[in-house]
């Protein structure tokens, strides 16, 4: 995201139910000279996203945390992030439970060793 436009570090597209984006951490998207007026986000739920949870995700560092564009029915729960909700976006429920450990979050972000390839090991999670 920091060449293109119209999109976010996690990017979904149309109803989902029962998906769950859950504990990410998505820092440091800038808006690159090409992007217009695009929106640009940490979390981009596009064009009716719907019945999706969004929980303990850390967004720092990006021009919009969570971005609601045609999106309805989903839960958003502890996250840290700003928002925007427009053309059409509605129903969604923000809820807060309890604090966000943010310091955790970071320290868990990263490549599963399960899914990692060619990465070397000082660069992954236990």
């Amino acid at each position: 995201m920091n060449l293109l436009a119209d999109g976010g570090g996690i990017y979904t597209l149309s109803k989902q139910p029962g998906t769950t984006i859950v504990e990410n951490y998505i820092f440091d998207i800038v808006r690159s000279p090409w992007a217009g007026e695009f929106p640009i986000s940490g979390i981009y739920l596009d064009e009716g996203s719907s019945l999706i949870t969004l929980t303990n995700n850390l967004l720092e560092n990006v021009p919009i945390g969570i971005d609601f564009h045609q999106a309805e029915y989903n839960t958003v729960i502890n996250n840290m992030a700003s928002y925007q909700e427009r053309a059409g976006a509605s129903y969604n429920d923000f809820v807060r439970e309890g604090n966000l450990d943010d310091e955790a979050i970071r320290a868990n972000a990263g490549i599963n060793r399960a899914y990692a390839t060619a990465v070397p090991a000082t660069s992954l999670q236990p």
